[in-house]
């Protein structure tokens, strides 16, 4: 049983599937895969059961089969594909007001941007001179002031646990983007003595550190709006995350709330998310579809340093245009009320049906957020020392 406001969300979630775009006349298996979305859609929303009830009723279904259909349900009733409307209601456009277009929405925190440091690279532990060499230095030299046992080596497990042949994509985007919209950026060189040698974290060396306290965050203490793309049964939408999802988020986490977030802006397997603190937008009305507008938004994010400006500080501010229309039905005070959306291929060249956002997450309370590294031997309050030493230098 469904209640209503359910159903309504879940005849919304059929439409997306029910639009000529999803039909290609000239490729049959993209009309395939329609027609086996649409069935089966219809059937985990109660669509079609009815018909078939008496049918169904007089048959025993095996156990196994009862539960291979209900995984197979679970493909098409994932939350988090309409987990933005769900939570703040749909977006309202004032027709009468078009073409509009709107002010720059700015976050009140700005993120900094860093090199990312692939999982190929070993820069972290490599020699002498890396950071993770000179942690452990500064680790022992703390454990032997405070008479303790000396700790076992960050340095010994990332090697332990290194691998050449690591996706080329994979590394610690995810820790900075969280990083960056979290904590201050280092701006300055720490230098500490350890058994009478002067030691120098650089820059460099500290946002390797925070980012390492960042890359085991408990995805419980953050929130995600979208289906992570994988490319298998567990997420396989390309299109999302839906336009109308994504704009009204824009409305709730920039226009409202002037919060940063987190985007993963590559649409398929590989995650490269950014940290995202500005955004605007413009709408025109669509003279032949008068329940329907044309969308342009520019989202701006702080960018990744290259490997060559890895000492480098502040925000490299990039930016990226989306096209995409919403469609909707009209209120009793004739403004649209938004019930789907789908990307487009924008006048400037820009294809936003192979170039969107895949899915967008939110820190819901950055003071609550714990930290953890994927190395057990980073400690959390050592690396922070060293932060604040830095944070102090610029006071």
């Amino acid at each position: 049983m469904h209640d209503n406001s359910t159903l309504s969300d879940e005849k919304h979630f059929l439409e997306r599937f029910v639009s000529k775009k999803y039909l290609e006349p000239n490729n049959p298996m993209k009309t395939l895969q329609f027609l086996v979305v649409f069935i089966c859609v219809g059937f985990q929303f109660d669509f079609f059961r009815p018909a078939f009830a008496g049918n169904l009723s007089s048959k025993k279904v095996d156990v196994s089969e009862r539960e291979d259909f209900s995984k197979f349900e679970k493909w098409f009733s994932d939350p988090a594909l309409t987990a933005v409307t769900r939570e703040f209601g749909r977006t309202e456009i004032k027709m009468d007001s078009l073409p509009f277009r709107s002010l720059v929405a700015i976050a009140d925190h700005r993120p900094w941007s860093s090199w990312w440091f692939p999982k190929q690279d070993d820069t972290l532990f490599s020699d002498s001179n890396s950071t993770l060499y000179k942690y452990d230095l500064f680790r022992a030299s703390r454990y032997e002031i405070g008479g303790k046992p000396l700790p076992k080596s960050a340095v010994a497990y990332e090697r332990d646990h290194y691998n050449s042949k690591s996706l080329s994509w994979e590394g610690l985007c995810d820790a900075w983007s969280l990083a960056a919209l979290s904590k201050p950026e280092p701006q300055n060189p720490v230098t500490i003595e350890v058994g009478g040698v002067p030691i120098t974290f650089s820059v460099a060396d500290l946002k390797a550190l925070l980012m390492k306290t960042y890359e085991s965050i408990d995805e419980s203490d953050l929130k995600y709006y979208g289906q992570k793309f994988t490319g298998d049964s567990q997420g396989w939408i390309y299109m999302d995350m839906f336009p109308d999802e994504f704009h009204r988020f824009l409305e709730i986490q920039l226009f409202e709330k002037r919060q940063a977030f987190m985007m993963d802006h590559d649409p398929g397997v590989a995650v490269w998310n950014v940290p995202v603190f500005k955004a605007n937008y413009r709408m025109q009305p669509i003279p032949e579809d008068p329940l329907a507008v044309l969308v342009t938004a520019w989202v701006y994010s702080a960018e990744m340093f290259q490997s060559h400006e890895i000492e480098s500080i502040g925000t490299r501010e990039a930016v990226r245009t989306y096209h995409y229309i919403l469609r909707g039905t009209q209120n009793s005070e004739g403004n649209l009320w938004v019930t789907s959306g789908e990307w487009v291929k924008g006048a400037d060249g820009v294809n936003s049906i192979h170039d969107h956002p895949d899915f967008v997450t939110t820190i819901p309370d950055a003071s609550r957020l714990t930290r953890k590294s994927a190395n057990p031997e980073i400690e959390i309050a050592l690396v922070d020392e060293l932060l604040e030493k830095s944070y102090g230098a610029s006071e």
